[in-house]
């Protein structure tokens, strides 16, 4: 079979299986960019969530009426069995963020500060998170 490759990866006795085997599956994404003046440290990254035992995926983006891109809906996950308060920082200013149901129903709101927002996840807990961008 030369067209197929596979790899496997073994670990013992880790702290953050479910991370691991996130990163392990799905490596980091570059893109190298052309820009004529110097790029920021800042840039380059999509989101980040400060605590090891919450992880996110990217579901969908959120778009209007006009099919303007709005915002984006996030799956956020806790994976190791202990509630937790978890910081989540997006690639632009936030203006409101909600707990959302698997038909886009609001929930209730989260707490927003400029690019970040916080969300208390509960054991094993699996939440959709509709983020919508602050307008310029």
């Amino acid at each position: 079979q030369t067209e197929v490759s596979h790899r496997i990866g073994l670990a013992v006795d880790l702290p953050h299986p479910t991370l691991t085997a996130a990163q392990y599956m799905e490596p980091r994404y570059e893109l190298p960019l052309q820009a004529e003046e110097p790029i920021s440290v800042a840039s380059g990254w999509l989101a980040n969530v400060d605590v090891k035992n919450v992880i996110m995926d990217w579901e969908t983006p959120l778009v209007d009426q006009q099919q303007r891109l709005v915002g984006v809906r996030l799956f956020v996950r806790e994976t190791t069995g202990r509630s937790t308060n978890a910081k989540i920082r997006l690639l632009r200013e936030i203006a409101a963020a909600y707990r959302v149901d698997y038909l886009g129903g609001h929930i209730g709101k989260l707490t927003v500060d400029g690019d970040c927002l916080r969300i208390g996840v509960r054991a094993h807990e699996q939440v959709n998170v509709d983020v919508l961008w602050k307008t310029p």
